[in-house]
């Protein structure tokens, strides 16, 4: 075994190709560090960093106690859309519901195909994808995306 000059840090190289065989210990090999990511957004109650803004805001309704997504089959309450959904799982209900056929969807963008199955004019006035929605949510709206699954064979 040779020392290491990489750094000269003093730790001995293994042997490259003699790994494990008598003389040269092996030595793990362990994967570069990630680089840091930046976190720019923080709570202003606790300090908790967050990457994306919408984390910082989900975050902070730990300490208010808003929970703005509330269950149409119950009444349950969630602080945020992914616990939601998972939550309308638990029921056994697809969280998207087609309000011309009755159809379930397991996901939005299933929900925006089979939407866009069904012809424009039958759409009620006004009609937007979240009135696919099985929770309604207190929070201000953002902008709908464009227009699922078969009805679902379970009665």
């Amino acid at each position: 075994m040779e020392e290491s000059d990489q750094g000269h840090t003093g730790v001995l190289a293994t042997c490259r190709g003699h790994e494990g065989k008598a003389g040269c210990p092996p030595r793990p090999h362990l994967p570069p560090a990630p680089p840091a990511r930046s976190r720019p957004y923080a709570c202003s109650v606790c300090g908790k960093r967050f990457s994306l803004k919408h984390q910082m805001e989900t975050h902070y309704r730990v300490h208010t106690g808003e929970k703005p997504f509330s269950c149409s089959l119950c009444p349950q309450r969630s602080r945020d859309f992914s616990a939601m959904t998972k939550h309308l799982r638990t029921h056994g209900a697809a969280p998207y519901r087609c309000p011309l056929c009755g159809a379930g969807c397991p996901s939005l963008a299933s929900m925006q195909a089979h939407m866009r199955g069904h012809s424009p004019n039958q759409l009620p006035p006004g009609w937007t994808i979240r009135s696919t929605f099985l929770y309604s949510s207190t929070r201000p709206s953002r902008p709908s995306t464009s227009l699922c699954c078969p009805p679902s064979s379970t009665t």
